[in-house]
């Protein structure tokens, strides 16, 4: 058995050698691990080998992320027997030092599992830090990988994505995918969510462990936050109209019908709220109509607890609402795009510089 590792990397310098770090931290290191630039015009190659990795270069890949991966399988394909394990983490994801050997748990305490992925939480944020002096998007991004977690918890580990930021593939189950199709990677909006359904549809089991945690960046800005989750609901809705309704995909395709009922609810909520004004010229409420908000609002400040009272606090007087009714217009823009066939949606690249605002602190989750 061995497991090689590839991070792919375009323009990673600031952050290459933190990812590496995490890496060679591991209780159980890879056996191989390349770090895949592509197309950087920075030092992350440089920097890579310096440290003692091994280093490829893509050529001539229009693809982005997935067609970097698909030219470094296709080179490791000889090599990769059945009963190997192939990893991938972004060059801004910071692996728990157990990750890889739980991972690897997880393999073999469940037979017929095609991946583990692991459960996030943002980089750097300090628990002791106060909370005024964190930017607002931060905080709301925050709470939400709590509330990610915990809902993956409730599911006993099963997510409906491998998080290609970090995860293990069974060789057995990606050399299945590449004899019927001839690669890994569709050249799709969200290519780790296809190769999830690619998965999952051929009756492999997933799972994200909450004792598989890492750290990831979150975004920076209210624009590269549209742009990262335009891509991440356009693409999921996009692959699962390509897929189709079947047991593997159902639980999917209803969650999207379960989002897309609530924001429809808001909306009715909010339209109602106007009209009665208009009409009536004055809004009250009975006593009774304020408990299902401090019902929804404890429910909150629980899902944010793993973060501390502050946390839970905000929570509970629901601080994020603002931030979700964004997250539900972004999810309205993407589904038209989805279904109208859209071409605007694109990949855009954050990239870190040294010094720079664009390393949000983060959070250490427990």
């Amino acid at each position: 058995m061995s497991l090689v590792l590839v991070i792919p990397a375009h323009n990673e310098e600031a952050q290459i050698l933190e990812t590496l770090a995490s890496v060679t931290a591991q209780t159980v290191e890879p056996d191989r691990t390349i770090v895949l630039c592509d197309n950087c015009t920075d030092r992350t190659a440089m920097l890579a080998a310096g440290a003692g990795f091994e280093v490829w270069h893509s050529k001539d890949n229009v693809g982005k992320k997935g067609g970097a991966l698909n030219q470094a399988y296709e080179r490791l394909a000889d090599d990769l027997e059945v009963g190997d394990y192939f990893a991938t983490m972004d060059a801004d994801t910071i692996l728990d030092s157990h990750f890889i050997a739980r991972a690897l748990e997880k393999f073999d305490e469940n037979l017929g599992t095609g991946g583990v992925c692991a459960t996030f939480e943002p980089k750097g944020l300090d628990k002791k830090a106060k909370i005024a002096k964190t930017p607002a998007l931060a905080l709301a991004q925050t709470m939400e990988y709590a509330r990610f977690c915990r809902a993956v918890g409730r599911r006993k580990g099963n997510p409906n994505c491998l998080a290609g930021a970090a995860a293990v593939y069974a060789v057995e189950a990606l050399h299945g995918i590449v004899q019927e199709r001839g690669h890994l990677y569709a050249p799709v909006l969200t290519e780790d969510y296809e190769l999830t359904l690619a998965i999952r549809t051929r009756g492999w089991k997933i799972f994200a462990p909450k004792v598989c945690r890492a750290q990831t960046e979150i975004m920076p800005t209210v624009r590269t936050l549209y742009h990262q989750r335009t891509r991440w609901y356009a693409g999921t809705l996009a692959e699962l109209r390509n897929y189709g309704w079947s047991k593997y995909t159902r639980r999917d395709i209803l969650m999207q019908f379960w989002t897309a009922g609530t924001v429809a609810m808001r909306y009715f909520f909010f339209a109602t709220l106007i009209t009665t004004y208009l009409v009536a010229g004055a809004l009250s409420f009975a006593w009774w109509a304020f408990i299902p908000l401090l019902v929804f609002g404890t429910t909150r400040a629980v899902e944010a607890g793993r973060l501390g009272w502050k946390y839970s606090a905000l929570a509970f007087f629901m601080f994020e609402e603002i931030y979700l009714i964004m997250l539900e217009a972004i999810f309205v823009i993407s589904a038209c795009k989805a279904l109208f066939g859209s071409r605007e949606v694109r990949w855009v690249h954050v990239v870190a510089k040294p010094g720079s605002e664009q390393r949000v602190p983060a959070l250490e989750v427990t």
